[in-house]
């Protein structure tokens, strides 16, 4: 095997891992972390329009994450399968980038007054902290990548993934109804 079918190979096997992580974000889970039995928690109260305000502010933004969601799948892959040069590959990671940064400007001016509602945001900015550094992390990997290096960028992206997963599992505990964006 030659460098650049080593290099093609290693691109393959890591980027198929990067776009299955990514591609679950949102999907819930039948076995979610930090579930507590009814009635072993204080009692929270919040107001129905304010949760139902909360919420439509929530799903405006979130359509972006599903958007980055996609587009970071189609960029892996077609840099893994090799019909997108690494120049490309650099340019369309900074327009994801640079989406990633207004998505958390409106995060943040979405970040609740209620304290409660406020330790459930918080979830959601830590997801797109992480999936900013898996980014980062992405970017130093597609000149010259390398399994340790790719392996970051899934571990990133799924401390991304894990805590959507957690913000929607807390909402809906909260709500007692299912929140999925």
């Amino acid at each position: 095997m030659n460098g650049s079918e080593g290099r093609y190979a290693g691109r393959m096997m890591g980027s198929n891992v990067l776009m299955m992580l990514f591609l679950m974000t949102g999907c819930g889970s039948s076995t979610p972390e930090d579930v507590q039995a009814p009635g072993s928690s204080p009692m929270v109260s919040i107001s129905v329009p304010d949760i139902n305000f909360y919420l439509a502010d929530v799903r405006r933004t979130y359509v972006t994450v599903n958007l980055m969601t996609t587009e970071f799948g189609t960029i892996t892959n077609g840099w893994s399968l090799g019909f997108v040069s690494d120049y490309w590959t650099h340019q369309f990671l900074n327009n994801i980038r640079q989406r990633l940064e207004i998505l958390e400007v409106q995060v943040e001016g979405i970040r609740p007054v209620d304290s409660e509602l406020g330790k459930i945001h918080i979830e959601y900015e830590n997801a797109l902290v992480n999936f900013e550094q898996a980014f980062v992390a992405f970017e130093s990997q597609i000149d010259f990548p390398t399994d340790a290096g790719l392996e970051q960028v899934n571990l990133l992206l799924l401390a991304g993934n894990q805590d959507l997963v957690r913000f929607q599992q807390r909402l809906s505990n909260l709500t007692g109804r299912q929140v999925q964006f």
